[in-house]
């Protein structure tokens, strides 16, 4: 049988019985000092599913310490066990660093690229000031990137951080944030986002969320 996964706990921490939430009975798959909260595969449409799905993992996380799963397909008791069992100390560790913690994401949007002239296919002069100007768009851009994740990382509190993308247009960030240093954090991220920051169009704050992000260890990444 194939069970729905919504995170791992501690085995120890993990109810004797647990309570239904939103009408889904959770179960715990334990192996060693972990247990994997499972459900039976969800119903309905994906969007639903998958909207189902972060309710029960916020729900959870308001009662105990949970690494939190990415919303995926059901997967069988052998292969969460084996998870559960070849990265112990690993997810032990991730634990550990993710108790009372949650994620907030920096999006941060950058001007419209200029019009560049096709690079020719030929070789020659032409073809090699395009790609020269392409790569210097591309500098920039990585250099206005690192300028902001700098400034942020230089005033936020927070415990890591991680970039979640970094395009020619768009520059995403995750912060694992203590859950006691939220309005901290968001106030501090509120000033900076205050601030005129050449070559974006638009830096907006989400959050928080469950710390899905931070919630791989290395080895499954």
């Amino acid at each position: 049988m194939n069970w729905h996964l919504y995170g791992i706990l501690r085995s120890a921490q993990a109810p004797l019985e647990w309570q239904a939430v939103q009408g889904i009975q959770l179960q715990t798959i334990v192996a060693g000092s972990l247990g994997a909260v499972v459900s039976v595969p969800l119903e309905g449409q994906m969007v639903q599913q998958a909207l189902l799905h972060n309710s029960i993992v916020e729900a959870t996380l308001e009662q105990i310490p949970l690494l939190p799963a990415r919303f995926a397909t059901p997967i069988s008791a052998e292969q969460i066990q084996r998870q559960l069992e070849s990265q112990q100390t690993a997810l032990l560790r991730r634990l550990t660093t993710l108790q009372f913690t949650r994620e907030y994401a920096v999006r941060a949007q950058l001007e419209p690229l200029p019009v560049v002239e096709s690079i020719p296919t030929t070789s020659g002069r032409a073809y090699l000031e395009g790609k020269a100007a392409l790569l210097r768009i591309s500098e920039a851009r990585a250099e206005q990137c690192q300028q902001l994740k700098a400034t942020l990382e230089a005033v936020l509190p927070f415990r890591e951080s991680k970039v979640l993308e970094a395009s020619q247009e768009l520059y995403r960030l995750a912060f694992l944030v203590a859950q006691d240093k939220l309005l901290v954090f968001q106030n501090a991220l509120q000033s900076v986002l205050a601030s005129q920051h050449q070559g974006f169009v638009r830096i907006t704050m989400h959050g928080a969320f469950a710390p899905y992000s931070f919630a791989e260890t290395d080895s499954s990444q």
